[in-house]
């Protein structure tokens, strides 16, 4: 699932993905075999996933999940209205209620910015002035918008959330870090995302998440939103094992 949920494909990767498929139908047959459970049709279609993805590109291209997701606010009106007399007609008034609304709010924009409840403070009293002075040339003196959510297009980004910066190659793991706030100056519209940096110390295959500790010293950095290597929020998992509290992050698929 996570070669199939990929955004971007390498050669190698396809060709891996092909393996894996071959082992999961040799698995499925041996363990099922004895229960007269044959390979069904579906399972014949993952064998041209490989070659598919070479012409077409990533399968993520060719989701249905949207069309779902259109269904999903139909439900819940017809679940809300409770019109029994012409919930077609009801249905259609609420649909171009909603799409009316997203052009003038510019929600169908994948650019566009939304930010949540702003407070105007100075760099001096931030803890993460260091950071602020190096990229955005303020001063401590300096007045600053921040902000706890930003929305961009229809993705939405909260304090608390985790993101990846980037990609370790010499280790193999990717390099997360937990987002703190949102920073623009007073006489600009451009926001920078204020992340702190957590270390990857390995991925856990039982848990099929990364684990991540964090430091005593808090590492902050400044980011823009584009220089982000995944643009999907991650949540932190956390759990006691032995009477310690770890902590896991799970990637929706694989990156690289």
């Amino acid at each position: 699932m996570d070669l199939i949920f990929a955004r971007h494909f390498t050669r190698d990767m396809v060709l891996h993905l092909k393996d894996v498929i071959e082992d999961h139908l040799f698995t499925f047959v041996e363990l099922y075999s004895c229960y007269s459970v044959k390979l069904k049709p579906k399972h014949h279609l993952l064998v041209h996933l490989p070659s598919i993805i070479l012409k077409n590109g990533p399968l993520i291209g060719m989701s249905c999940m949207k069309y779902e997701l259109k269904n999903s606010f139909f439900k819940r009106c017809a679940h809300v209205v409770c019109n029994f007399t012409n919930i077609c007609k009801t249905l259609a008034y609420r649909h171009q209620q909603q799409s009316l609304y997203t052009q003038l709010s510019n929600g169908h924009i994948r650019g566009n910015v939304r930010v949540g409840k702003v407070q105007f403070k100075f760099v001096g009293d931030l803890l993460y002035k260091g950071v602020i002075n190096t990229k955005l040339g303020l001063v401590d003196s300096a007045e600053v918008a921040v902000s706890t959510q930003l929305c961009i297009g229809t993705v939405a980004y909260k304090s608390g959330h985790y993101v990846v910066t980037e990609f370790d190659g010499d280790v193999g793991l990717p390099v997360f870090a937990k987002i703190v706030c949102f920073v623009s100056a007073v006489d600009s519209d451009l926001w920078y995302i204020i992340v702190e940096v957590v270390k990857t110390e390995l991925f856990v295959s039982h848990f099929h998440a990364y684990k991540v500790i964090g430091s005593e010293t808090p590492s902050f950095d400044c980011l823009l939103h584009s220089q982000l290597l995944e643009h999907q929020p991650l949540y932190c998992h956390s759990l006691y094992v032995s009477e310690s509290k770890l902590h896991f992050i799970r990637l929706p698929h694989h990156i690289f």
